[in-house]
């Protein structure tokens, strides 16, 4: 999606921010990142030294990106957060 639709998308979905889903998902955080996975990996290392999600998506906003919910309860699996991608 476009980084404008994804910036609506955020804003509507902030609200699950601390809540919790049927299978113990805790939506912690709600970050856009991109679409493709390198840009994902790159984008996703700037988030994890500075923890600013707006920040670190700035170099990918022309690119397709989505938005996830990460829960940073559980730690990383095979280093990557526990996440859901919202508005499919």
């Amino acid at each position: 999606m476009k980084y404008s639709e994804a910036l609506t998308l955020w804003e509507q979905d902030l609200a699950l921010t601390g809540s919790r889903d049927k299978e113990g998902f805790v939506y912690k955080e709600i970050i856009i990142v991109p679409s493709e996975k390198n840009h994902q990996a790159m984008c996703l290392k700037t988030f994890e030294e500075c923890h600013d999600a707006e920040y670190a998506i700035l170099p990918f906003v022309e690119h397709d990106v989505e938005v996830w919910a990460i829960d940073t309860t559980k730690g990383k699996i095979d280093g990557k957060y526990t996440h859901v991608v919202l508005g499919r």
